[in-house]
């Protein structure tokens, strides 16, 4: 397992990686690959905005996720990068006036973050809650 470096620690308030004994649990890469997706235990899920990404298998040297990732389209299952995801930093955000067109930042802070309550199950189950909030 190499080193995980955090940038974001300070901003965020708690660890983008999840406790010891649950990242020791996340199968390798590849290892569900023969599993069906309702089937796969999804072990860390993260957010930002509207989007998420729900990690089921994780290569502990360059830090690849693979797992389900919405942004904003739908739940699609592929490869991402945890330390990219940790670096993602926007100060504020820009919103547009309907009326007049006019555009300004709005004074906030955009990262990545770990849902620290999350318990790990079943995708299965993900799906059918977020069709249920639909």
């Amino acid at each position: 397992m190499s080193d995980f470096t955090e940038t974001q620690r300070r901003r965020r308030g708690h660890a983008f990686l999840p406790p010891r004994e649950v990242l020791n649990a996340i199968p390798e890469y590849y290892d569900t690959e023969r599993v069906e997706a309702a089937m796969k235990r999804i072990w860390v899920h993260y957010f930002v905005g509207g989007c998420d990404w729900w990690l089921a298998e994780l290569d502990r040297v360059d830090w690849i996720g693979y797992g389900a990732v919405d942004i904003g389209h739908g739940a699609e299952w592929g490869p991402f990068s945890l330390a990219e995801l940790e670096r993602v930093s926007a100060d504020g955000r820009i919103v547009t006036n309907r009326a007049s067109g006019e555009m300004r930042r709005v004074p906030g802070l955009l990262i990545v973050e770990r849902d620290c309550h999350w318990e790990p199950r079943l995708w299965g189950g993900i799906e059918e809650e977020r069709a249920r909030r639909a």
